[in-house]
């Protein structure tokens, strides 16, 4: 595992109407997976983790809370409303000041996210996952990815140019599995794995990773 400083992709997430408007690096290169990955952890129904959005733009606590539910079990998986109280009490790594989130600076950065995901006792990093194979291995090693992408594309539409986060808990051949909070269209959907890699670039291809 070779680590290195990658540059921090802004993501916007707000909290509308709830506490008072609190606002919502490393590269791992994973050998190519041959066969589709299993679910990282079998005995956890992916299903049971699902949370909705609260707003229209909280879809990074949304996604906090449930891949810390995959990896500790829903009994232990904070509600989305506990991730941003936390957040707005952690200090911000890379626009120091600041909290994660923070009342008088709205906004979130991808890399601020493993300092909130380690205090509900999820060790994360933000890594570089540039292949459908990347994604296949990390899970195959008991990992989840919390993964912005473009909505547009990933609904399959045209590139939106925003942001919104999901949780992969698996790939298999019929595409990629993940946990969607958004409102409107939220669920365990699966994309097509060409379609997904686009949505993913278009965020630069970087994820959160558990430890």
């Amino acid at each position: 595992m070779t680590n290195i400083k990658i540059a921090a992709a802004a993501r916007r997430a707000g909290l509308t109407g709830l506490m008072g408007a609190v606002a919502a690096a490393t590269v791992i290169g994973f050998a190519g997976a041959a066969h589709a990955a299993p679910p990282a952890h079998p005995h956890v129904d992916p299903a049971a983790c699902l949370l909705r959005q609260l707003g229209d733009e909280d879809c990074g606590p949304a996604s906090l809370a449930m891949l810390i539910g995959l990896k500790k079990g829903v009994k232990n998986m904070p509600k989305v409303l506990q991730v941003v109280e936390r957040a707005a009490q952690t200090d911000s790594v890379i626009e120091p000041g600041h909290k994660v989130f923070d009342i008088t600076h709205f906004g979130t950065n991808l890399e601020d996210l493993p300092a909130v995901s380690g205090t509900f006792g999820v060790p994360a990093e933000v890594v570089k996952l540039k292949s459908i194979a990347d994604m296949e291995q990390a899970l195959t090693h008991g990992h989840y990815l919390l993964a912005p992408v473009d909505p547009g594309l990933l609904r399959g539409g045209e590139a939106s140019g925003t942001g919104h986060d999901v949780v992969v808990h698996r790939i298999d051949a019929k595409g990629v599995h993940c946990l969607d909070p958004s409102v409107d269209k939220g669920g365990d959907v699966t994309v097509p794995r060409d379609r997904f890699l686009r949505a993913s670039s278009k965020r630069h291809n970087n994820f959160l990773i558990d430890k």
